[in-house]
């Protein structure tokens, strides 16, 4: 490997913003499969009102401006979404299955050593900055992610948490004094509602306070949550917690002649898992045989 893992940061485009007509469009595509003919009918006439209206302008033009100065204009806002989740922290950590090729016989000691060697060499190759640059195509990816690992924590505070980030720290602190205050960089990053009443301007979103809005997961109503976990198939098959308690985790690897699936749910009157499996194995199923039909 010639370049460093953090090489391209610096280099790397910034995140684009799409219009507003094209954000809207996607998000009414996005409502088809969880409300009626109906609602989408109402929905949508609402939506296109606002995007033709000074607050929709009004909204935008906030919008590029703040993706003008920053290389992530998103990014605060969705590290938001799990700040603000004052939900207990144990249940948000993820988890991980160990693959079957580690052996019935292994013992239970000789499992952690493993763990333990593996991740601990991960963690050196992050710290010398020699994992391989991800790329797509010959489109390099950003690290950041990797920086984030074994680096950052989450500070307790109110109204939201706070998440730091020590790369390549030569101690190691076991304890730290309680957070009595409240974070000073909460009042920095407000949200794009907050940002345009500091200026004077109260702005109205009116198709998201439409119910199809919690209906597609807004308000924090994750009903799914769903991750990409790679194509090694002798790795650990990680997942976490849905992020509400009538949701569901699916999470996915892609083997060379098969599928994992791990799948997550509380225990809740609201959840079925075993429903949920069955679903979505009738929905395979079902795209198996389409495109067996078309061949």
């Amino acid at each position: 490997m010639t370049d460093s893992t953090f090489s391209y940061q610096n280099s790397l485009p910034s995140l684009p913003l799409p219009g507003l007509e094209d954000t809207i469009d996607k998000y009414l595509k996005a409502l088809i499969p969880v409300i009626s003919n109906e609602e989408l009918t109402t929905v949508t006439d609402i939506a296109q009102k606002f995007a033709n209206s000074q607050g929709g302008h009004k909204m935008q033009a906030f919008l590029e401006t703040r993706s003008e100065s920053l290389k992530n204009w998103l990014e605060d806002w969705w590290y938001d979404a799990y700040t603000t989740n004052r939900g207990t922290l144990l249940t948000q950590n993820m988890g991980a299955i160990i693959p079957k090729s580690f052996g019935p016989n292994s013992s239970q000691v000789g499992i952690a050593a493993q763990i333990i060697h593996h991740i601990m060499s991960y963690w050196n190759l992050v710290r010398q900055e020699k994992i391989e640059i991800t790329k797509s195509r010959g489109t390099k990816w950003d690290m950041f992610q990797v920086y984030n690992l074994f680096n950052a924590c989450r500070v307790p505070a109110k109204p939201k948490d706070k998440i730091e980030r020590y790369f390549c720290t030569d101690w190691l602190q076991l304890m730290r004094p309680p957070q009595l205050a409240n974070s000073i960089m909460d009042a920095l990053k407000p949200a794009a509602q907050n940002a345009l009443n500091t200026l004077g301007e109260s702005l109205s979103i009116p198709f998201l306070d439409h119910p199809s809005f919690a209906a597609s997961g807004g308000n924090g109503n994750f009903l799914l949550s769903t991750s990409f976990l790679g194509y090694n198939e002798n790795g650990c098959f990680g997942y976490v917690l849905p992020m509400c308690k009538d949701g569901y985790g699916a999470f996915y690897r892609i083997n060379t002649t098969s599928f994992t699936f791990t799948l997550s749910n509380f225990f809740d009157d609201a959840t079925n898992g075993d429903e949920f499996r069955e679903n979505l194995e009738y929905s395979l199923d079902f795209i198996k045989n389409v495109i067996l039909t078309a061949e």
